[in-house]
């Protein structure tokens, strides 16, 4: 068995697709099997031109140039190759590789969904309408999806022409770090040398950039209320990108009491070292496409408060405290997710004990080995469909 795996080139600016890649590339080579891995190379993106040029340059690179250096490359391979595309927006390339045995794997569709004026918050310009309709007109030509959860199973059917005809399945995101309770001297120094003082007993954690599902003026204003009610409030310390003008305009609403603390992409064991020392997860997201929080969060004995909605609910299970789904009034909401927020910081200790532990055991579900050896199962059977 032989694998080629497609994946968003280094200029895209992407972070978490990289390194989903990565994971596959590196579990099935570790499985004995031969991986290429093909991406764009920066051709005209490279020019010393200004960014805006170098963007729609950088474009012309992924969709016109590289597919069919793409086919060039795999002209020879042998029958038992698989083609894995590590996003469904790429699309544009799968055209070229739809005769062939193939695997697409499908994260989430809200840049589609936004794209047909579904999700308000998220407007999309005209280029951007046209090319997730040129997205939306690429991964049509598969048929074979693996989805990171159920919720994104129901939405990519909605997007398929003729989903009866494809073949989708779910496998859940495994942790492609060892996350685990890190020993609080550990973390407190891993922190202390990032910036981050004065938290020594703990703090209300967040983790997640600008981007509109991640609902980081939803945090502030949940914490706002806590702040205003609890006698001595935990900071909250919010984990990702810098605050862009609609968060600053909500730390208005910050009482004196309270404290806000801003940690800009740190690296993954200071962000290990937040999970282990935090007192809670608050991750009230709109909608997501797995929520890689809520499991390393739990994996490193951090309770976790999401919201009441999947695909969190399948992250989370059981084992998760749920907000309310935010419907009308920003304050009112903001106010009942406070209460459930201030609950679980008053647990006693044995209740902490009971959720820490019942939070490890379920991370374990999210294993990378088991993942991998799910895409493995999957990538075999569609080989085998091929050739029969």
């Amino acid at each position: 068995m032989k694998a080629v795996l497609f994946t968003h080139p280094d200029f895209s600016g992407s972070t978490s697709m990289p390194l989903f890649a990565r994971s596959i590339a590196d579990g099935l080579r570790q499985r004995g099997v031969d991986v290429i891995a093909l991406s764009p190379k920066p051709l005209l993106y490279r020019l010393p031109l200004p960014n805006k040029l170098r963007k729609w340059l950088g474009y012309f690179d992924q969709f016109i140039i590289f597919p069919f250096t793409a086919q060039f490359a795999c002209r020879n391979l042998s029958k038992d190759t698989i083609y894995i595309f590590a996003d469904q927006a790429l699309g544009p390339w799968i055209p070229k590789f739809s005769g062939r045995p193939h695997a697409i794997h499908c994260h989430d569709l809200l840049a589609l969904r936004s794209a047909i004026g579904e999700i308000r918050q998220n407007p999309v310009s005209l280029s951007g309408r046209i090319y997730q309709k040129w997205i939306r007109r690429g991964f049509n030509h598969g048929n074979n999806f693996i989805c990171v959860s159920h919720r994104t199973k129901v939405e990519l059917e909605r997007f398929l022409n003729q989903p009866e005809l494809s073949t989708i399945q779910v496998v859940h995101n495994g942790l492609n770090y060892p996350f685990s309770p890190m020993p609080q001297d550990t973390s407190l120094h891993l922190l202390a040398n990032a910036g981050v003082h004065g938290m020594d007993s703990g703090f209300v954690l967040h983790v997640g950039g600008n981007q509109w599902y991640k609902h980081r003026a939803g945090v502030i204003a949940i914490y706002a209320h806590y702040a205003l009610r609890a006698r001595n409030p935990l900071p909250l310390l919010m984990v990702g990108a810098k605050p862009d003008t609609l968060v600053r305009e909500q730390l208005k609403r910050i009482p004196p009491a309270g404290r806000v603390e801003f940690l800009v992409r740190p690296s993954t064991d200071v962000l290990h070292a937040a999970y282990s020392q935090a007192a809670a997860l608050i991750y009230p997201s709109l909608a997501e496409g797995f929520g890689w929080p809520i499991i390393e969060a739990m994996a490193c004995g951090c309770p976790v408060l999401t919201t009441n909605d999947s695909p969190m609910t399948e992250a989370g299970g059981s084992v998760a405290n749920y907000l309310p789904v935010l419907q009308g009034d920003l304050n009112e909401w903001a106010a009942t997710c406070a209460e459930i927020l201030s609950s679980v910081l008053s647990r006693s200790s044995i209740e902490r004990a009971l959720a820490r532990d019942a939070g490890l055991l379920h991370a374990k579900r999210f294993n990378e080995d088991i993942t991998i050896e799910s895409y493995m199962e999957i990538y075999r059977a569609i080989l085998k469909d091929f050739v029969a």
